[in-house]
């Protein structure tokens, strides 16, 4: 079964929502009381009534009123459409059923299970893993019996203990047996279902076993989600407690690399995301880290690490680090960017300094105030100011530099002071230009 469209009218906090599912995993997230488990309840309303309510049908109904309604639109060989109220139900695209107990009747032989059985196996959720609470043996009996499993393994049965009955009459009747056409027709006819029946039996047993296979996914990333959870606590613990002191953040984050891991990542190879993660598939945020800071160009200044961005100026923003790994493994969470982050900041020793006041970023240019000449930006000049302006030679204006030094008062230092303090814009706007002094 796969579910196409879920519409809600006057259903719990949900006035009118309708939610579509398109391919790929549709995961529900947000915080407690958003409604997640609303939409699952919705889910199991469409499907089987009024049993998968929590309390009563009245419960359900919108606080700020209204006729309740739940459209469930879902393909299984054919696409269905389960609309039900407070009083009816009805399957269509052609009317299929109407009433609840007949579209409660008609859903359940569709889909080849009761609500009990749906449960266990497709709305498991963290607060309700009855499913795998219970024995192995009864696991086992809830999926055969979900599978069809348990009645072709009864058929089997059957057809073998007649097939071995009519084989043993045979043995015992010695020529009589061969000579019997009907004998021989009944064997015919229960060895070939006996076929039929272990060609099923093989099918069921394939989809069993991708059955398990999937429980044991299902538990993989209820583990992973776990892992998620406490990371984001670590990192909330982190932020409340600040930052340690520098030799116990290197104790904790710095781990030095053998030769094998250093010599996988060098300046000049091709960068490949498989090398920054194991065999496991665990994120290598050390090795990353290194990559990071042989291509990246981030040095430190002042004392904080600063990184070379697409606008060509070095930033010291946590959030440029980030996108530029994010560039690289569009797939990094949140928690392995922030680690690879404090990494770097404990490792750079590549140090550098601000260039001089003399040289002023262009929107596409650097200029040396002095000799009036620009020059392309590259990393090697660590430029943390800009105008976001074009140089024009011919901009000067006499009125406004004059106007300017009357401010002033005819003072060099005040006028000094003054532009240091537009913070070396160097533009003035009047009413005739943009003007470059």
């Amino acid at each position: 079964m796969k579910l196409i469209q879920l519409k809600l009218t006057a259903f719990r906090q949900y006035k009118h929502k309708v939610f579509d599912f398109t391919d790929g995993i549709t995961t529900i997230v947000g915080p407690n009381g958003s409604g997640k488990s609303t939409i699952i309840e919705a889910l199991g309303f469409a499907l089987f009534g009024s049993i998968a309510i929590r309390g009563t049908v009245k419960d359900a109904i919108c606080l700020s009123g209204g006729s309740l309604q739940v459209d469930l639109t879902f393909a299984l060989d054919s696409e269905y459409t389960i609309s039900r109220t407070v009083t009816k139900a009805s399957l269509s695209g052609e009317v299929q059923a109407e009433g609840t107990t007949e579209v409660n009747k008609a859903v359940k032989e569709l889909l080849g299970m009761d609500y009990s059985q749906f449960c266990n196996s497709f709305m498991t959720n963290q607060k309700a893993l009855k499913f795998l609470d219970i024995t192995p043996d009864k696991r086992r009996s809830t999926v055969m019996s979900i599978l069809g499993l348990d009645r072709i393994l009864q058929g089997y049965k059957r057809a073998y203990k007649d097939v071995s009955e009519q084989t043993a009459l045979l043995k015992g009747m010695g020529n009589v047996a061969e000579s019997s056409t009907e004998l021989k027709h009944q064997i015919k006819v229960k060895t070939e279902e006996l076929e039929v029946l272990k060609s099923n039996f093989q099918n069921l047993q394939e989809q069993y076993t991708a059955y398990l296979n999937y429980q044991k996914n299902y538990q993989r990333i209820q583990q992973l989600q776990s892992d998620i959870i406490q990371a984001k606590r670590a990192d909330e613990i982190l932020a409340i407690d600040g930052w340690k002191d520098a030799s116990e953040r290197e104790r904790i984050y710095l781990r030095a690399l053998d030769d094998k891991e250093i010599d996988t990542i060098t300046r000049d190879e091709a960068f490949s995301e498989e090398l920054f993660f194991d065999e496991k598939g665990r994120f290598l945020h050390d090795r990353f880290g290194n990559y990071m800071l042989s291509n990246c160009n981030i040095v430190r200044i002042d004392g904080l690490v600063n990184i070379y961005t697409k606008d060509h100026l070095y930033s010291n923003n946590p959030d440029e680090f980030e996108r530029k790994m994010v560039d690289r493994i569009a797939q990094l969470k949140d928690t392995q960017r922030k680690e690879v982050y404090k990494y770097i900041a404990l490792q750079c020793k590549k140090t550098g300094e601000f260039a001089s006041p003399k040289y002023v970023g262009l929107k596409s240019e650097i200029l040396d105030l002095e000799t009036k000449q620009a020059f392309p930006y590259s990393p090697e000049w660590i430029i943390n100011n800009r105008i976001d302006f074009d140089y024009k030679e011919d901009a000067y204006d006499l009125t406004m530099d004059r106007t300017l030094d009357k401010v002033c008062c005819f003072d060099s230092e005040v006028r000094a002071l003054f532009e240091e303090m537009l913070g070396y814009t160097l533009y003035r706007k009047n009413s005739m230009q943009v003007c470059f002094i």
